[in-house]
């Protein structure tokens, strides 16, 4: 293993109390509690500090209040908030993302994740992991949905998760 996270772990199924999270590949590999975790190049001691799932922002606005740099700017914001995921809406101020000077940004955000560093020195990415979209396609390789009675589409699967625990999204 790459990396060992201790602390208190927080899962849908439980609290792990004296937890550990293995990671290898910058994927988490296994989740535990107790003493037998399996050896890692580096170790991070949380103590009892909490060890949560990201979240999943489910309706963003990257640019519509003035002044914002827009999906960098919003991304950078939500990771430090604990936001490992987001959905990025069309309606934005002074362009919609449907056009495309702004689908190139989004594009790259989600192709190439944005780094942000919590402690440590380890960088974490978070991608866009869906675009509403009023148009055709944008990313290669993305599964686009019509979203039924909306007239709107969704682009899935072009981009993953934070901290996936070993599946993509």
């Amino acid at each position: 293993m790459d990396l060992l996270l201790r602390a208190t772990i927080v899962t849908p199924a439980a609290t792990l109390e004296n937890g550990w999270i293995a990671v290898s590949g910058g994927r988490i590999a296994a989740v535990g509690q107790g003493p037998d975790a399996p050896a890692a190049a580096r170790t991070i001691d949380h103590g009892n500090a909490l060890i949560l799932p990201g979240v999943v922002d489910g309706q963003t606005h990257a640019t519509s209040a003035k002044g914002m740099a827009g999906i960098a700017e919003t991304t950078r914001g939500a990771l430090a908030g604990g936001v490992t995921t987001l959905v990025d809406m069309p309606y934005d101020n002074p362009l919609p993302l449907d056009r495309p000077e702004r689908l190139a940004e989004t594009r790259a955000a989600g192709r190439d994740g944005l780094k942000w560093s919590p402690f440590h020195g380890d960088s974490f990415s978070l991608r866009v992991a869906a675009t509403y979209l009023r148009g055709a396609p944008v990313w290669d390789g993305a599964e686009i949905l019509n979203t039924p009675g909306s007239g709107r589409y969704v682009a899935r699967g072009a981009t993953g998760w934070f901290a996936d625990q070993g599946h993509d999204q």
